[in-house]
């Protein structure tokens, strides 16, 4: 959506409003990952009505556009709305010189319910696993499995879904995932770390004020202030494969909220790459923007690997509301 900004939350806003089961994510991860730009995300210079450069909104971070990149950007406000709303991973291909095949470098996993029980997977079937949220996406198989949950007492959530814990009450993150021995690359992966991000969930803001006739300012509001970084995990924090699991190599990091008392979403991040590499990654670990157009190519895109998952929600039941 960033490429060329094209596209303001405001549009999407509209869309999600119009037609939430059709307008229900965005490709937060791009096609043309070793094109020289990488993501063909090459135009510009743009600027804004007073004249600055705003350029950089429409470039790429780690291969990913700004408004996934971003933490407290336009995709943590639209979860900060409650909105259902999820990112996905495109292939788009022209030419082998510039692009990877569809799904060598970038993938959507998708969890998909045969729910005819034919033995097959249907178009609509599949469409209803995008649709459920319960889905993540990755670069160069950085990861080949994951499992997201959000869990109060006996009821669990996953990716997509939404959790109703008592207030006051903890809530337990499990994050469960596995890299494959080798990508496509024929190179050995490792996630270096895990970030679980969250922030406070505070109502759709309305296109209109009380009076019904004056646009709202916060409408066009992009960012969500309480975003942040929860926790991060490294090897020394996530467990080894239980026994019967071993061969599969899943690894498993819990995480407590000892009291939960606003309605919040959670999602996450994983990438290859450390704190503070150089061209790469900030003192936070957050992605830097891509390297100038025209220096991108398949090497460089293999050494920074990121994944992002779906949200999951927790929803505080209060005294009045339980049940």
């Amino acid at each position: 959506p960033s490429r060329q900004l094209g596209y303001s939350i405001s549009d999407i806003r509209d869309l999600n409003n119009a037609a939430p089961h059709i307008a229900f994510g965005f490709e937060g991860l791009p096609g043309h990952q070793k094109a020289p730009a990488r993501g063909n995300y090459d135009q510009g210079p743009f600027r804004d009505a007073v004249g600055n450069d705003i350029t950089d909104r429409a470039r790429t971070y780690g291969g990913a556009d700004l408004m996934l990149a971003k933490i407290g950007g336009a995709w943590d406000a639209l979860l900060g709305e409650g909105r259902h709303f999820y990112t996905f991973a495109n292939s788009d291909f022209h030419n082998p010189e510039n692009d990877f095949w569809p799904g060598e470098y970038t993938k959507n996993h998708t969890f998909v319910r045969d729910t005819n029980r034919d033995g097959k997977y249907s178009q609509l079937e599949l469409l209803e696993g995008m649709r459920s949220g319960n889905s993540f996406i990755v670069h160069g198989d950085l990861i080949s499995g994951l499992r997201f949950t959000a869990q109060s007492r006996k009821k669990k959530a996953e990716m997509g879904d939404t959790l109703h814990a008592p207030a006051g009450s903890e809530v337990t993150i499990t994050i469960s995932f596995k890299s494959p021995p080798q990508n496509n690359h024929g190179e050995t992966v490792a996630v270096d770390h895990i970030d679980l991000l969250g922030g406070e969930i505070s109502g759709e803001v309305p296109r209109l004020l009380a009076d019904g006739k004056t646009p709202n300012p916060g409408y066009d509001n992009d960012t969500n202030e309480t975003t942040r970084v929860i926790a991060s995990f490294t090897a020394k924090d996530w467990q080894p494969p239980k026994k019967a699991d071993k061969n599969n190599g899943w690894r498993t990091v819990t995480f407590r909220l000892p009291q939960i008392s606003h309605d919040m979403y959670f999602r996450l991040r994983g990438t290859n790459l450390g704190c503070g590499v150089q061209g790469k990654t900030d003192g936070a670990c957050n992605p830097l923007i891509d390297e100038d157009p025209g220096s991108n190519n398949q090497d460089k895109a293999y050494a920074d690997l990121w994944f992002y998952s779906n949200p999951l929600f927790v929803r505080v039941m209060t005294t009045g509301n339980r049940g």
